[in-house]
């Protein structure tokens, strides 16, 4: 079905006979004009780290977004369905909402949680607020139908003092939500996310495996303080093994802003390594008419450009030993168009993306009482990525270090 006073050249075709919410986006434009709003990559640094204009662009796009609830939300607002909404006008849309498939004990089909297409890939997330009391084990449910094997979870359960999301996993013993048993296998953790191995189980039926990506340093509403720990964080669930085509869970709490960050992030870098373009204005759009204010704020909008720098234009440090002496050559060589080495080029956008931190986040490294321990004084630790280590009284000790990941 096209939608002329949208776009032309985007149609979205069933790919399901009467079922409306199993569509496949494509695109018919000419591959060789580029959308408006696209940034080649060749230009995409410039471009983000253009000041206050670059700015200001920005916010021109996101304003001109769709704003609110722009589709059908009629089965989230019916009385029996309204308890399962965390916030109001947050609701699925009635062509893109995940049905579940009810049982006798059932009342609804309902979950506020919505199908979203990947770049080139159908339905490759479900978007979906934080469980509740309320929906949790309709959350367990969701996941079992959907043969889900990877949850990407994006807020902490509790937030400035207001809960966000009901803890859904045990700690140790299993646990059974409606007629799920859930039981926690392993834990990683790491300075900014846990990944759990949880194992779900059904009556009788074979155990699945699932596995919970924890991002814990996201402010709700905010950005991450670091796009690289980001760009880390979704690479850590790319590369992690899956089973089959089933869509990834991705979830904060109201499941909109953080939620469509990360999905963003993750289709427009597809996006730029494919087509050698991102269209982020084009992206969040069509986000948007899929779930409600997918990258909710302006800041998100700037972070998915910058975000993007590091995914798409740093090249990976990660080197295979025996490929060392290969990879050292190439960085060699001179880029004709710059007329500098390849090293070079990437040192100058490492300082561009990483600019040095603001004189707050060295608290400790900065008391009069742990000056003598720091051998130069421009180079001190952040706070955050201390180690932390006590005196045997308990007592925390200064040392000037960090934790890499």
């Amino acid at each position: 079905m096209a939608d002329a006073s949208r776009n032309t050249n985007r149609v979205y075709i069933n790919t399901t006979v009467g079922d409306s919410s199993n569509q496949t986006y494509f695109d018919f434009r000419n591959s060789e004009s580029l959308p408006k709003t696209a940034i080649k990559i060749d230009d995409l640094q410039d471009v983000v780290f253009n000041g206050n204009n670059g700015n200001n662009i920005f916010e021109t796009q996101f304003k001109a977004l769709p704003q609110g609830m722009v589709e059908n939300f009629s089965e989230a607002v019916k009385l029996e369905n309204k308890g399962k909404n965390r916030y109001t006008r947050l609701y699925a849309y009635d062509d893109t909402r995940v049905v579940l498939n009810t049982e006798e004990d059932s009342i609804s089909d309902y979950i506020n949680a919505c199908y979203v297409h990947g770049f080139n890939k159908s339905r490759k997330y479900i978007a979906t607020q934080g469980p509740t009391k309320n929906t949790v084990a309709d959350f367990w449910w969701m996941v079992w139908q959907e043969d889900t094997s990877k949850i990407v979870m994006l807020t902490n359960l509790i937030e400035e003092g207001r809960n966000k999301c009901i803890k859904y996993w045990p700690d140790d013993m299993e646990e059974y939500f409606g007629k799920l048993k859930i039981c926690l296998k392993k834990v990683e953790t790491n300075s900014q996310f846990d990944i759990r191995t949880l194992s779900v189980k059904k009556d009788n039926s074979a155990e699945k495996t699932v596995t919970q990506f924890h991002f814990t340093v996201w402010p709700d509403k905010g950005i991450p303080r670091y796009a690289s720990a980001l760009v880390h964080f979704l690479k850590k669930v790319n590369n992690a093994p899956t089973h089959g085509s089933s869509p990834i869970i991705v979830h904060c709490s109201a499941g909109v802003g953080r939620t469509g960050t990360y999905i963003a992030l993750d289709y427009l870098t597809d996006q730029g390594k494919t087509l050698g373009y991102v269209d982020v204005a084009g992206c969040v759009d069509s986000l948007r008419r899929q779930r409600v204010s997918l990258v909710q704020t302006l800041d998100q909008y700037i972070f998915v450009h910058r975000a993007l720098v590091e995914s798409l234009m740093m090249s990976s440090s990660t080197i295979p030993a025996q490929k060392f002496q290969e990879r050292y050559c190439e960085l060699q060589k001179v880029d004709p168009n710059k007329n500098k080495t390849r090293i070079c080029i990437d040192f100058e956008n490492l300082q561009r993306v990483s600019p040095p931190s603001e004189d707050s986040l060295y608290v400790s490294a900065k008391l009069v009482v742990n000056r003598q321990k720091n051998r130069d004084p421009n180079v001190l630790p952040v706070e955050d990525f201390m180690p932390f280590v006590t005196s045997d009284d308990g007592r925390p000790i200064y040392i000037n270090c960090r934790v890499l990941r």
